[in-house]
């Protein structure tokens, strides 16, 4: 005759001697997941597909995002653009397509006080005075940021290294007509 043991509820079960990792511990069946869910997403397709209005939103939003990099580069061209002018690399009515009038009056100042262009007067135009010095390297734009504060005007700051100085400008772009036109700028 053979005997078979019984265990009593009271009597505790033998454990199990391996261990059960992450991986291999058991889930509700709520939270398993197939390999054909995990590789091909879910079986039903999403009850709301995205109607014209959102598509269109979508759209608007990432044109937005490109023309907010556009003016990034923008504004990093411009300052560098800015230290060539103060160097004596480039000339200052070069800007003038991207400067406002006030803006390109105000960088002539400070071009005059620097002592790189001749002094103007009413309807003269910005001409090189002293030849420009040779610097050792061009300078080149390290970073700039952008934000749009309103429809059509954006704020930015560039940082352009030159000569192992690092130069800050803070610029003010508005779109006028198809351009976008630097309405105020600040030199650090």
């Amino acid at each position: 005759m053979t005997s078979t043991t019984l265990h009593s509820p009271a009597s505790p079960r033998p454990q199990e001697t391996a261990m059960t990792t992450l991986a291999t511990r058991p889930r509700a069946a709520s939270d398993r997941r197939t390999a054909d869910t995990l590789l091909h997403g879910p079986a039903h397709s999403p009850a709301v597909l995205p109607r014209g209005e959102e598509i269109a939103r979508r759209a608007r939003t990432e044109q937005g995002r490109e023309e907010l990099r556009r003016v990034r580069s923008l504004a990093a061209v411009i300052a560098v653009a800015c230290v060539e002018v103060e160097t004596g690399r480039r000339a200052l009515r070069d800007l003038s397509a991207w400067l406002s009038p006030e803006v390109l009056d105000k960088l002539t100042r400070r071009m005059e006080l620097l002592g790189a262009v001749a002094p103007t007067g009413p309807g003269r135009r910005p001409s090189a005075a002293v030849p420009p010095r040779t610097p050792k390297s061009a300078p080149r734009p390290v970073g700039a940021r952008v934000c749009e504060v309103a429809p059509g005007r954006v704020e930015a700051s560039a940082t352009v290294l030159w000569e192992g100085r690092a130069r800050a400008f803070a610029l003010r772009l508005e779109r006028r007509l198809s351009r976008w036109k630097v309405t105020s700028v600040e030199i650090g």
